[in-house]
């Protein structure tokens, strides 16, 4: 895999540049470096896409956060999709409910 260093060092540039340009300016970079940061965050989105992807998420989550992490996150994410789900079926039968009473 990919040092970490070098993870750190590889995103510093396109992270900036998604920055508002009002920020960029107060950071100090100058309208060459300001247009290269720009240039580098759209560049490196099919970069961020990939460090997103499964594999590569799960071994950033293991070095960051030990070795429970990804089970925990995929626990989390479960949890938030089984209430969003509660939400949407609660919002129907409330829409349902209203509607009869309503009329």
């Amino acid at each position: 895999m990919i040092p970490y260093l070098l993870q750190t060092a590889l995103i510093e540039l396109p992270v900036m540049g998604a920055l508002p340009a009002k920020t960029r300016r107060s950071m100090g970079l100058s309208p060459r470096k300001d247009k290269a940061a720009v240039r580098a965050a759209k560049l490196f989105l099919p970069i961020a896409w990939l460090m997103q992807q499964g594999p590569y998420e799960r071994y950033i989550l293991r070095r960051t956060w030990g070795p429970d992490s990804v089970r925990l996150l995929e626990s989390a994410r479960r949890l938030h999709e089984q209430t969003l789900a509660e939400r949407a079926v609660g919002r129907l039968a409330d829409d349902v409910t209203g509607a009869s009473t309503a009329a």
